[in-house]
């Protein structure tokens, strides 16, 4: 198999993220085959900052997925920019997911609750994120980038949350007179219409 990122659990024990799994190699027996901790989809992914509990893959499809070998679960996050991880930090106390890569801004999840934040560095800094950390005590996320360092003050600002569908559509409809509404002649049999008269 390929692998893609290895990483030391202990002084005896290697891990690696490769190719539709991940791997445990004992140290102490070179000769030992590798022992499967999880299999899946993973043409890629990075190890979280908490002793190789963790990672983050992701899939043919750029869809990321968090892996938890210790309580063996999964979270199906969401698809990532077709480019690569950079970095991805996770903070247990939170419930927070940070990932950073060759795109233009940093995605955050919360693993409980599905929520997502896209934080966008200032035109200046946006670019490849390099590296980013959690503050312990849980009041910043420190994202670097190719010209710069930010701290991002956390609770995140409801800003830069992404709401589910129904209900940004539930907002638009509270807050606009945009509507969609059939239409027969239109080729996809919708239109938008920002009058009341439909």
């Amino acid at each position: 198999f390929e692998i893609n990122s290895l990483k030391f659990a202990n002084e005896e024990t290697l891990v690696s993220i490769a190719e539709r799994c991940i791997v445990q190699f004992d140290l102490a027996d070179p000769a030992a085959r590798p022992d499967t901790l999880w299999t899946g989809d993973a043409t890629g992914g990075r190890w979280l900052q908490d002793g190789a509990r963790s990672a983050i893959v992701c899939d043919a499809e750029a869809r990321l997925t968090w892996v938890d070998l210790v309580e063996e679960r999964q979270v199906v996050l969401d698809l990532a920019p077709r480019m690569g991880i950079a970095d991805a930090e996770f903070h247990p106390g939170l419930g927070l997911i940070a990932i950073g890569g060759w795109w233009n801004s940093v995605i955050v999840y919360e693993l409980e609750s599905g929520r997502r934040w896209t934080l966008i560095p200032p035109s200046e800094g946006r670019g490849t994120t390099a590296d980013l950390a959690f503050d312990p005590l849980g009041r910043w996320l420190l994202t670097i980038h190719l010209d710069r360092v930010l701290l991002w003050p956390l609770p995140l600002d409801p800003l830069f949350g992404e709401p589910a569908v129904e209900e940004l559509i539930a907002t638009v409809r509270t807050l606009t007179n945009v509507r969609v509404v059939p239409d027969r002649n239109a080729a996809d049999g919708f239109k938008i219409t920002n009058s009341t008269d439909w």
